[in-house]
């Protein structure tokens, strides 16, 4: 049934509005716009008519709307001589793309206005160009020629792909980051797509307060990162972890975090902004400040420097603003740590606070760029190495060899780990271990290693079998045994 087919025939319009003027030249002109709906029809359908008051003139606007199918929505107008001049048709739908729930947005017309058209020519010509700055993939393609497509498809909650086809050119992105979620999953379907983005639509308000940074907190034994995932997390005592840095070639800061063995119920953080190495620490009365080995009371705070870094007492504890470097506010109480970085860091962090790049699903990503198996597994890789083996984490990354019998693809095979896990310093006993998933690559017993292939690079090499090894989280240490 057509969209435009005249409900005035068989009901009153919901309204109708009469706008008339008197011109300089005394003559009267005006309009009469008209509403129809019939929403009790199996296809909802809804009309505007609009007619020009002068006896002479035939210019009409007709326009209508249905809804065919959950999945379909049709609308066209026309509008000219009788409404056979020029018109535009727009068909929504919802479906999947590429095995994601997408919604697709088609514009036709047939004939449009001299100076619609001029217009749309002048933006054609700019387009390019526009989306070169915006980082819009683009490539030359024959497509219908009055005719504009567009099809969104949600990969994740925080990212979607979008592909917009002009007659001459088609325009794509395949990773573009939200500023909200999404409440999908795998089992979303396309057409459970607009009420998604209806609801995620509902925490703009909230979202505006927010805008311009991202949040990790550390408290207690749990962690929020940037993207908002939580993990329950028990850092090993005395153990400096990555708790975020710009992982840029530009380094502008370094933020990390530990459990002192004075405080185990504490925490204390050290950051690096250029040539400032501003230490954080607490015990149970009070909290205590260095800046580039200096101690500052809290009684001497504020502290600036030109470079736009600021030290603050607040809510008991202090607060570190650093803008510049990307440290849009850092708060530490001696227990807990929240920081929120600059817009600007966004994809560009790394750390146990995450990418800072909506996508939650590829959150426990391991200093070398792969994926660690669970929660425990990530946090552990981002222990940041002691400059000397005095220090006061006697942890250390090694890679552990499988020592057990194992048969893959029916012969004996030793396998190697692709990632390193956390063992005692040499002359350390291990108090404490959790069991770690860890990927392995196997090769034949027979094959020989010698030299340095005793030692392999597997960072490309790829996984065979998963297994768990022991990762050592707590260690007694008598007499560490430093290595040349």
């Amino acid at each position: 049934m057509s969209a435009l087919q005249f409900l005035g025939d068989r009901a009153p319009p919901v309204f109708a509005i009469i706008i008339q003027a008197r011109r300089n030249d005394g003559k009267l002109q005006g309009y009469q716009i008209a509403a129809f709906a019939d929403f009790k029809d199996p296809i909802p359908r809804l009309q505007v008519h609009a007619v020009e008051l002068t006896e002479s003139s035939k210019w009409k606007m007709c326009a209508g709307a249905a809804v065919p199918s959950s999945f379909k929505a049709l609308a066209i107008m026309k509008w000219g001589q009788d409404c056979k001049e020029y018109n535009v048709a727009v068909k929504a739908m919802t479906g999947e793309f590429s095995a994601h729930p997408a919604m697709q947005l088609k514009v036709k017309w047939d004939h449009i206005p001299r100076k619609l058209k001029h217009i749309s020519e002048i933006i054609s010509d700019y387009l390019p160009g526009m989306a070169l700055m915006a980082g819009v993939s683009q490539k030359p393609q024959h497509n219908p020629s009055r005719e504009i497509s567009t099809i969104v498809a949600a990969t994740s909650p925080r990212t979607v792909i979008i592909v917009v086809k002009t007659p001459k050119l088609t325009f794509y992105n395949q990773g573009i980051q939200l500023p909200v979620l999404l409440p999908i999953n795998d089992r979303t379907s396309g057409n459970q797509l607009p009420t998604a983005v209806f609801q995620a639509l509902t925490e703009v308000p909230e979202l505006l307060k927010t805008a311009d940074s991202a949040e990790c907190v550390i408290e207690k034994n749990t962690l929020k990162t940037f993207n908002g995932k939580k993990l329950e997390y028990e850092m090993p005592d005395g153990c400096y972890h990555i708790m975020a840095q710009d992982c840029s070639h530009e380094l502008n800061f370094l933020v990390m975090i530990k459990r002192p063995h004075h405080f185990p119920q504490g925490k204390a953080v050290n950051v690096k902004l250029s040539d400032l190495d501003i230490e954080l620490h607490s015990s149970d009365e009070s909290i205590y400040l260095k800046v580039n080995g200096k101690e500052i009371q809290r009684s001497e705070l504020p502290y600036h420097n030109s470079d736009g870094v600021h030290l603050m007492r607040e809510k008991g504890g202090i607060t570190l603003r650093a803008a510049h470097h990307g440290i849009d506010y850092l708060y530490y109480d001696g227990r807990s740590c929240k920081l929120q970085v600059s817009s600007w860091m966004r994809k560009r962090t790394c750390g146990i606070c995450g990418r800072n790049d909506g996508e939650t699903v590829q959150e426990f990503r391991i200093p070398d760029g792969s994926l660690a198996k669970n929660a425990a597994g990530f946090a552990l890789s981002w222990i940041a190495p002691e400059e000397s083996c005095s220090g006061s984490c006697p942890l250390q990354h090694a890679s552990v060899k499988l020592e057990k019998h194992i048969e893959l693809h029916g012969e004996e095979s030793k396998c190697f780990p692709l990632n390193s896990v956390l063992r005692c310093l040499p002359g350390c006993t291990p108090m404490r271990t959790i069991p770690v998933p860890v990927g392995f690559h196997c090769l034949a017993s027979d094959t020989t290693l010698t030299g340095l292939e005793e030692h392999p690079n597997l960072e490309q090499k790829t996984e065979d079998m998963e297994d768990s090894l022991e990762a050592h989280t707590a260690c007694s240490c008598s007499a560490v045994k430093c290595t040349a």
